[in-house]
């Protein structure tokens, strides 16, 4: 897991600083991130006990889509009105898009991870 963090860290830097460059908006989000690390996967240095790991996790979310098209009065509706499934996938869409999954978690793989792909598909 430490090899993958490292290796994940750092490598969004540039779309993010291009996205700034750009006039794009972003938000920074994070969360704490807890796990138990088990005695099987514990370093020696660690006494070859498990024991708890606690993480900080952070994501930059960029704005890809101009909102200045829309009004600034604020609220246009009132949500408590608003049927349910206007917020919820139909489930033809929700079989799309479990359908499709794998294909779009591949390709970004792919293109953000090039350490995943083995050396035969190269």
């Amino acid at each position: 897991m430490l090899q993958l963090m490292s290796g994940i860290s750092g490598s969004f830097n540039s779309e993010i600083i291009n996205s700034v460059k750009a006039g794009k908006a972003f938000r920074i989000v994070g969360d704490n991130v807890t796990f138990h690390v088990g005695v099987a996967k514990a370093r020696k240095g660690v006494g070859k006990s498990g024991h708890m790991e606690h993480w900080f996790g952070s994501a930059a979310i960029i704005q890809n889509v101009d909102l200045q098209a829309l009004s600034d009065i604020a609220p246009q509706r009132d949500l408590r009105q608003v049927p349910y499934e206007t917020f919820l996938l139909s489930q033809t869409h929700s079989t799309e898009e479990v359908y499709h999954m794998p294909n779009l978690a591949a390709q970004i793989m792919v293109e953000h991870f090039p350490g995943c792909i083995s050396q035969r598909q190269q």
